[in-house]
């Protein structure tokens, strides 16, 4: 399982692939908004990406989320973040050119 902070109005991606790891509690907030991608989620969850359900602002609301991939390799994780930022960039301008960044 990994974790990846998508945050907006300063366009970045942080891969956590310890869980455990302190800057994760750090960026948790009150509301925070959690998409949760599994065996059995992933595609609906791509299609809600791709389809723009999942907005971005500069509002405490909707200025970011994590994204909780489990799919049973590390691998196919990180490349699944991949393409949800490529799917955030067509929605989102300033995701175009984001490149996720492995924190730990």
């Amino acid at each position: 399982m990994i974790k990846a902070y998508v945050n907006y109005p300063n366009p970045h991606v942080m891969i956590h692939t310890d869980i455990a790891c302190s800057e994760i509690q750090k960026q948790n907030k009150a509301k925070q908004r959690v998409v949760s991608l599994s065996p059995t989620t992933v595609f609906s969850e791509f299609q809600k990406f791709a389809s723009g359900q999942y907005g971005f602002s500069a509002d405490s609301g909707s200025n970011d989320l994590w994204l909780e991939v489990d799919l049973g390799n590390t691998a196919l994780e990180k490349a699944a973040v991949n393409f949800i930022v490529w799917l955030l960039g067509i929605h989102h301008k300033p995701f175009i050119s984001v490149n996720p960044k492995d924190h730990c």
